[in-house]
């Protein structure tokens, strides 16, 4: 007859507890060694080639990169430079181009969560970038180029009020009124001085 949680005694229904919790820690002690074991598929991708192929994975369809992602996991070592070469071209090869939101060639600004955010987004119309768009997050005079699926939300956000992120770049842009740099940051348009400058003044205590 089979035995049931009722049938069983106070010091049986301990010892089957105890053979549960027993179990339950062979099992994560096993997907810990597993884990321990598994090594970076990329590991012999250049910097470089790590972050394009991270980056061609935001512009491919969501089974695509479970395909990929599961291919790789199941290679018995890293790839190796002819696999990251093909995986590189798959990827291109899948990618689904989003057109990006009509947003004109200029300068704008984005308040997120209490904290504006600076861009300049770029329209060549000659040479080999021509009909192409460039969106690039500004930090004081650094312009630093943002790709893939982060570009398009970007534009997708100014798009929403074009003008409107058109005029708080020119309301919120400052200068430092030590050096005029470009100040982008809270803290620093608030002072309106940048680190460096705020830094020089603190030590000559002035």
């Amino acid at each position: 007859m089979t035995q049931t949680i009722a049938g069983l005694l106070p010091q049986e229904i301990q010892t089957h507890g105890q053979r549960f919790r027993q179990m339950i820690e062979q099992v994560e002690a096993n997907e810990a060694q597993q884990a321990a074991k598994r090594v970076d598929p990329l590991i012999n991708a250049t910097p470089k080639q790590r972050k394009y192929i991270l980056d061609l994975a935001t512009q491919v369809p969501a089974e695509i990169q479970f395909s990929m992602t599961t291919w790789m996991n199941s290679q018995p070592g890293p790839l190796d430079r002819k696999q990251i070469h093909n995986l590189i071209e798959r990827l291109k090869a899948r990618r689904v181009f989003t057109k990006p939101a009509e947003v004109p060639a200029d300068r704008y600004a984005l308040r997120v969560d209490g904290v504006v955010h600076f861009y300049k987004v770029e329209r060549p119309t000659v040479g080999k970038y021509a009909g192409r768009v460039f969106v690039k997050a500004q930090a004081g005079d650094e312009l630093l180029p943002i790709r893939g699926a982060g570009a398009q939300i970007v534009l997708e956000q100014i798009a929403v009020d074009v003008e409107a992120a058109y005029n708080l770049y020119r309301d919120e842009l400052d200068r430092c009124r030590r050096c005029t740099r470009t100040l982008t940051d809270e803290v620093s348009r608030a002072a309106h001085l940048g680190p460096d400058c705020r830094a020089i003044i603190a030590a000559e205590g002035l």
